[in-house]
């Protein structure tokens, strides 16, 4: 795959109707987690492609529920003209719903009371689709013949295989570096890293540089880390070991190799 890299940048800022709910617009829970975009909260990138020309988005949050404004960062690798801009803004517009009028269904949804504190919650989100018709289209496809998982391998296939890849505002998929500054808290494992640490103390150098998989939660505050012990200690299930029976089984009939 060949790497483009696109170091210059045009701003432009949007107004959305109100409500707008930015992080339920731009990420939503259902997404397709393929490698066409990246978010965090307040930010979204986002390859595309304008008249067979790519492009890199960059969009953040800089306004409120009910003063809705977001600014939009367009990377391009040469020049790019006003009309080129504007078929962008109106590109995201479109894509994005940022012009729909919601009051009709804000309404009725006010009107629910078992259903209205999700509607409250979720309040300006928008039924949008960051990917145009084509890439749409073979999604589907992928996904008549397989489940999500192995659609969004096939998907990176293609993207890798066929694809460009992308390098703006510092983002660019593949491997990277994670530095930590906070202290981070074991939540399930404490046992499991001390007899670690206490190995390196021992002077076994040959595990020096094992390597240890784990999982980093974000933003968890004490309430939730304990509900995720809980999670983690009450819905594991264990591995059967039948097959491992039949093998020590059939491995024990001949004592050579027991």
């Amino acid at each position: 795959m060949q790497t483009k890299i696109l170091k210059n940048k045009k701003e432009f800022f949007i107004s959305p109707t109100s409500p707008f709910h930015f992080d339920g617009t731009f990420h939503k829970p259902s997404h397709f987690p393929d490698k066409l975009d990246d978010w965090e909260t307040g930010k979204y990138w986002q390859a595309i492609r304008i008249d067979k020309k790519i492009f890199g988005l960059k969009i953040e949050n800089k306004g409120e529920a009910q003063n809705p404004k977001i600014k939009v960062s367009v990377f391009y690798d040469k020049n790019i003209t006003d009309k080129k801009i504007e078929n962008i803004k109106q590109e995201i517009i479109w894509r994005f719903d940022l012009n729909a009028d919601l009051k009709e269904f804000n309404k009725l949804a006010k009107s629910d009371k078992r259903f209205y504190p999700i509607f409250k919650k979720w309040l300006g989100t928008r039924n949008s689709s960051a990917h145009n018709l084509y890439e749409l289209l073979i999604i589907a496809v992928l996904l008549q013949n397989a489940t999500v998982r192995r659609t969004v391998q096939m998907t990176n296939a293609l993207l890798d295989n066929y694809g460009t890849k992308l390098k703006f505002d510092e983002k660019a998929n593949g491997f990277g570096e994670l530095t930590i500054n906070p202290t981070l808290h074991i939540i399930d494992g404490q046992h499991r890293f001390k007899a670690w640490v206490d190995l390196m103390k021992s002077g076994y150098e040959e595990f020096e540089d094992f390597e240890m998989p784990l999982v980093i939660l974000s933003g968890f505050s004490e309430l939730d880390e304990v509900v995720q012990f809980h999670v983690i200690n009450s819905r594991q299930t264990k591995v059967k070991t039948d097959l491992a029976h039949r093998h020590y089984l059939k491995l024990s009939k001949d004592k050579r190799k027991v």
